[in-house]
Order: C-alpha cells, then sequence, then structure tokens
C-alpha cells in the first residue's frame, strides 16, 4: 500500500490552502522503498467582474448593463439580480449584458462562476430618477366669469400632495397660505383674496414644497400674475 505527503510535512492526508509553488510528493510503500514527484501549483485567475452601465435609470426608460473585465475568464455561469426585485438571469443561458427598468431605486448585482468553480460578485447602486410633470399658470382671472378664476396646481401621480404653498404680495406679506393641499384640486387653490377682499391686479410671489412619491421634497419658486 502507497501513502502520499508533502516532504515538508510529518502529516498525511489532504492539503489545503496552499500557496502558489513547487511542491514536492513522496510516496513510501510498506518495504520503506519511495517514490517522488514535484507538483507545480500555481494562483488562478483573479476573478473581477466590472459592470457597465449608467447609474441613473430614468422613468419608462430600460438600460443595458454590461459584465466586463472578463475577457481572459472561461465564464460557466453568469447570474445578474437586483437585491429588492430578484434575479433576472440565472443559469447558462445568461448574457454577458442585462436589461434593466426600475419603479424604485435598487442595487445591481452581478455574480459569475468561472470554469474552477471560483465565484465573483459585484454590484452598482441605480438611481430611479421619476419623471415629475407639474402645472403652475402664471395668469389667472379671479373675475366670477367662470374662468381661470382659480389659482391651483396640475400634476401626475408622481406628486403626492401639496406640503405647503405660500403667496405673497410685491411687500412680502403673505396673502395666501395652505398645507397637505391636494394636486388636480380647484378647491385647494386661490381665488385671488385676502381677507375676503379682492386683491389688486399685479404680479405676486409663490412658494411651493411637493411631496414626490419616488424622490426628495421638489420646491419651486416663481410668479403669478391676477389680472382683471
Amino acid at each position: 500500500m502507497f501513502h502520499t505527503r508533502l516532504t515538508d510535512s510529518p502529516l498525511l492526508g489532504l492539503y489545503t490552502d496552499l500557496e502558489a509553488g513547487t511542491y514536492s510528493i513522496v510516496a513510501t510503500d510498506e518495504y520503506n522503498c519511495k517514490s517522488s514527484a514535484n507538483v507545480v501549483l500555481t494562483d488562478p485567475k483573479v476573478l473581477d467582474p466590472q459592470i457597465f452601465g449608467a447609474a441613473i435609470v430614468p422613468e419608462k426608460i430600460t438600460n443595458r448593463y454590461q459584465l466586463t473585465n472578463v475577457d481572459n475568464v472561461e465564464i460557466d455561469q453568469i447570474v445578474w439580480y437586483l437585491i429588492n426585485e430578484g434575479v433576472l438571469c440565472s443559469g447558462d443561458v445568461c448574457e454577458d449584458y442585462v436589461d434593466v427598468a426600475l419603479t424604485a431605486d435598487d442595487t445591481l448585482c452581478v455574480e459569475i462562476t468561472d470554469v474552477n468553480n471560483c465565484v465573483a460578485l459585484n454590484c452598482i447602486a441605480l438611481t430611479y430618477l421619476e419623471n415629475v410633470d407639474i402645472s403652475i399658470p402664471n395668469v389667472f382671472s379671479p373675475d366670477g366669469d367662470g374662468q381661470n378664476d382659480i389659482f391651483y396646481v396640475t400634476a401626475d401621480n408622481s406628486v403626492e400632495l401639496i406640503k405647503e404653498m405660500k403667496i405673497f404680495d410685491r411687500w412680502g406679506e403673505n396673502v395666501f397660505s395652505i398645507e397637505n393641499a391636494n394636486v388636480n384640486d380647484i378647491g385647494d387653490g386661490w381665488d385671488g383674496e385676502y381677507k375676503g377682499k379682492k386683491l389688486s391686479p399685479g404680479v405676486y410671489v409663490y412658494y411651493i414644497v411637493f411631496k414626490l412619491k419616488e424622490r426628495d421634497d421638489m420646491k419651486v419658486v416663481g410668479d403669478i400674475t391676477i389680472v382683471r
């Protein structure tokens, strides 16, 4: 019966986590006859997959992300996934790219396994950019004719509400103020009055803070003109 051992070790068995280099293996039989051979261990190729693609994904837009820095790697499997959404592609049918559309911020990851069963992972953070469509009039005529009598804001469903809206006259006096108001609601608008009196035609300044569903609050400053 033969036993194998590394010449630098008194122990028999399986050796792991060896550094790259040349090792001598000696086999000794029951009659103390020996046979030896050299084995060269080399470091495997370093797996460092990278993801190429834009960090911002606009609403209703699909971005493509490419696996790079693997030109000299024999890949056995690629897995793409989003941290919050789960696996996009898994198995030997996955390509070296993936198309991604988002509804919220997320993190895209790619995991590769080479033919030596070595595994490497890389991830990039993706920011979802929501399109915000807000319409703020610049002129209104609160004269009671039923046409354009109220100053109010319209927006798409990316806006949750108006956290705050203030309107000031030319001297800086706050003539209208409302909080937690609805967009697209004429009932939460301004009728051009202050303390029950109709204000004079002229330019007024508004300050509005919008609460958005998928982004930080948006602050808007502008002016509105009253005509009669």
